[in-house]
């Protein structure tokens, strides 16, 4: 009798959680409260839909999803104890996040020392890297892309030379600028300054009278809705009525509210299928999507459609890894989403080994940063590819 007692508890003792639970663990690290907040709410949105839809149909493996969710207020240090909780303590499958590059570089150790799969949300090029993060893979864009995009429609489309840059002293701002230079240096060009600011900072006015004297014609910024509005506020007052160009930051609803009909020459790099122009009109599934966000939430929402989209894609391509793996068992799953294929909302995702990217050169546009209506897309320029 203490034989089989025995034996059952190493039998029982020795099965993965994961198993005996009736519920599969996704843990996100984002920012629900603070300057961040609007991309705390995309990823809820999207997020919330995506596991609605797969528990309604049945499940994943037979077993419902459940979402854990934990603030990380754009701070790197808050991100690391959310992290750290949610695989330590609510022993999470998935851990999806965060979404600021600042915080995704804070808990790359954490999530290296784990071995848990993580599903970024963040921009910062060398987050994903397969041999120094192998557990991290990334259904968003990323910045290398980003810049890609804004410096092929500034120098090869509109034939800008001169050219000067503006970034924010934060992750985001600097992983852009170490992007933009050396792809700059491949068209043959150098910046004529490279001026910079602090996040909150309420008047660019100096760091444009230094652009002016350069003889720029345009800029390439890189910072965030908010900031970028105080930019297009003071090239106003200064009469400067050059484009300026960047990436993903100034494309958001704040951006439009805050810099109103001074913000016309902004641009920003985003995901082409939440674009549209004469030529090309919304995709009809991105379009589904759109409404269906639009009826849950209303078109007054902080959130941001694309990134909301992202979200959605993130929950759907760890599904079909677990799906095709036929476990939640890290490895087994790492392994299936090296070797995965997903048509998503914002892209079609094809990982490998050396790939853990969900979007390249090809999904990206430049999109009007004025140019958003309100259930969220974003107008382009008809002669942006």
């Amino acid at each position: 009798m203490a034989f089989a007692l025995l034996f059952c508890w190493i039998l029982f003792s020795n099965i993965n959680p994961s198993l005996a639970s009736d519920t599969i663990r996704v843990g996100i690290v984002t920012g629900l409260t603070g300057w961040g907040a609007d991309l705390g709410a995309s990823v809820k949105e999207g997020v919330n839909l995506a596991v609605e839809e797969i528990n309604n149909n049945g499940g994943l493996l037979g077993k419902t999803i459940e979402v854990t969710y934990r603030d990380d207020e754009s701070n790197p240090p808050k991100g690391i104890v959310a992290a750290r909780e949610l695989i330590y303590a609510k022993k999470v499958d998935v851990l999806l996040g965060p979404s600021f590059t600042t915080v995704n570089f804070a808990i790359l150790p954490v999530i290296n020392e784990a071995k848990i799969l993580n599903l970024t949300l963040a921009t910062g090029t060398a987050i994903v890297n397969p041999q120094k993060n192998p557990f991290t893979f990334r259904s968003n864009f990323h910045s290398k892309i980003e810049a890609e995009a804004a410096i092929n429609y500034a120098v090869k489309k509109k034939g800008h030379q001169k050219l000067a840059i503006l970034h924010d002293s934060s992750g985001y701002g600097k992983s852009g600028l170490a992007e933009i230079l050396p792809l700059l240096k491949k068209e043959g060009l150098t910046a004529l300054t490279i001026e910079s600011y602090n996040i909150g900072d309420k008047n660019m006015t100096g760091q444009l009278l230094k652009i002016k004297q350069t003889g720029a014609t345009a800029i390439l910024a890189w910072g965030l809705g908010p900031d970028l509005a105080v930019v297009a506020k003071n090239m106003h007052t200064l009469g400067l009525n050059f484009p300026v160009y960047g990436g993903s930051g100034s494309n958001s609803r704040f951006f439009k509210q805050l810099a109103g009909d001074v913000g016309g020459n902004f641009l920003g790099a985003l995901t082409k299928n939440f674009t549209f122009n004469q030529k090309n009109p919304l995709p009809a599934r991105a379009k589904k999507y759109m409404d269906e966000i639009t009826k849950r939430y209303g078109v007054n929402r902080s959130s941001i459609l694309s990134n909301s989209a992202h979200s959605y894609d993130a929950i759907y391509i760890y599904a079909q890894a677990v799906q095709k793996a036929g476990s939640v068992e890290k490895m087994k799953v790492k392994a299936a989403m090296e070797n995965l294929r997903y048509k998503g909302l914002t892209a079609e995702t094809v990982f490998s080994p050396s790939d853990h990217e969900a979007l390249d050169a090809k999904d990206m546009t430049m999109a009007y940063s004025a140019g958003w209506i309100p259930e969220g897309a974003f107008s382009r320029p008809d002669d942006a590819d």
